[in-house]
């Protein structure tokens, strides 16, 4: 398959939707990617359950699509994995150099800065060499090590002044978050309130300077349904083809519409059912919830963009860049040191809970939280009371980096097949 057509295919874009989807690891971040599956590619929800479950081993996202393209019509014959490989002109696995290979290869002292240009991409570029000095320093400061264990953190690409802003936010949306449970339990009768709940109230909210009406077909939305099976979190540009799960891709709309919208965008989907009069009334109501300050200028463009308009290579070229950093930084330590384990974020993630180090840091930040009265203790199934920080996510501490890169040092090659 020639050019584009192999990143345009509707299975390579589910895997990808399964491979790269970050919901809340809750009930109710699955239910969106089950709800997802069901909406854009027609899954049953039993079959949309099974598939939000899966779970990629840490080198199912190595091979670039140049490489799928030249395996996978030896795999259809139905050589197994590892033939197909050899048959396509690639080894099966990246660490097969033999113990004695190993041996014999001369190491590096330590690693070469990337000149500029070397790899044709300043971004993929830029993290590179950060990792580079971050190891060279390291070795002047403790020697060379023997082993690295690395996982490729998407954070890795933020500055400290991007850190240091998002840090604020989390906080701030904390205290705004606790306000808005309070109105979800006083108003709205909700004792269990999730994280998408609030959100919804959010998205209700921006929708008040238009008489909390839907913005696609200008639906009022009754107080008493606004949690009920009628409404739908609705992505305004669909995540199949720009993904994005953040608040600015985001509204409220009803169910029927969400099911009939299906994988265009919010323009395309008005033009096309609605006609020049639908669309120049649905281009009102957002010009005026922007110039209203109800809706961020984000998300006035997304409500605006055509299908034509997201970049064509958008899923291809992030796919690629992701795929190339993780390989291109495991060849590079491999320059340096005879063994390099690399782990992948689920490992990670249950790691750091079996190891309670998430408990770990909610102590740390208890007497902060204590006194802005963002603590409760409930009681677990147990019948034992247990002491939390209200709406606690591990971003609310910068220190979970820190967190993490301790989960990876001791992360060991058992734990990582054991997980498999």
């Amino acid at each position: 398959m020639e050019g584009d057509a192999f990143e345009k295919q509707a299975s390579y874009q589910l895997w990808h939707l399964l491979y790269s989807f970050e919901g809340d690891n809750t009930p109710t971040g699955s239910g969106n990617l089950i709800q997802k599956l069901m909406i854009n590619y027609g899954f049953e929800k039993e079959y949309a359950t099974i598939l939000s479950n899966i779970s990629f081993q840490p080198d199912y996202g190595s091979l670039s699509t140049k490489a799928i393209r030249k395996i996978l019509p030896y795999l259809k014959e139905g050589n197994e994995f590892s033939v197909a490989c050899t048959l396509a002109g690639y080894k099966h696995s990246k660490n097969s150099l033999t113990k004695e290979e190993k041996d014999k290869k001369v190491l590096k002292n330590k690693l070469d800065i990337l000149p500029k240009n070397s790899l044709r991409n300043p971004v993929v570029e830029k993290i590179l060499n950060q990792m580079i000095n971050v190891v060279n320093t390291a070795i002047d400061t403790y020697g060379k090590p023997d082993e690295i264990r690395i996982e490729l953190a998407r954070e890795l690409k933020k500055s400290a002044k991007e850190r240091e802003e998002l840090t604020s936010v989390v906080a701030k949306n904390t205290i705004e978050h606790e306000k808005y449970r309070a109105i979800l339990q006083k108003d709205f009768g909700l004792n269990h309130i999730s994280r998408n709940d609030i959100i919804r109230y959010k998205l209700y909210l921006e929708l008040e300077h238009n008489g909390y009406k839907t913005l696609y077909s200008n639906s009022y939305i009754e107080p008493n349904k606004l949690f009920s099976k009628e409404f739908d979190i609705e992505h305004i540009i669909p995540q199949s083809r720009l993904f994005d799960d953040s608040f600015s891709n985001k509204t409220l709309e009803s169910r029927s519409i969400n099911i009939e919208k299906a994988n265009e965008t919010a323009y395309d989907y008005i033009n096309a059912k609605q006609g020049d009069k639908g669309l120049k009334d649905y281009i009102t109501r957002i010009e005026d919830l922007y110039k209203a300050f109800k809706i961020s200028k984000t998300k006035y463009n997304k409500l605006k963009m055509s299908g034509s308009e997201i970049p064509s290579d958008f899923i291809a070229r992030d796919l690629r860049d992701t795929q190339y950093i993780a390989k291109k930084a495991k060849s590079i330590l491999e320059e340096l040191v005879k063994d390099v384990v690399s782990t992948s974020g689920m490992v990670t993630d249950r790691l750091r809970q079996d190891w309670q180090l998430i408990d770990v840091m909610q102590e740390l930040n208890w007497d902060k939280y204590n006194k802005l009265g963002l603590t409760e203790i409930i009681e677990n199934r147990e019948g034992h009371k247990i002491k939390r920080i209200k709406d606690w996510t591990k971003r609310n501490d910068h220190r979970h980096h820190a967190m993490d890169a301790l989960t990876i040092a001791f992360t060991k090659r058992s734990h990582i097949q054991y997980f498999k």
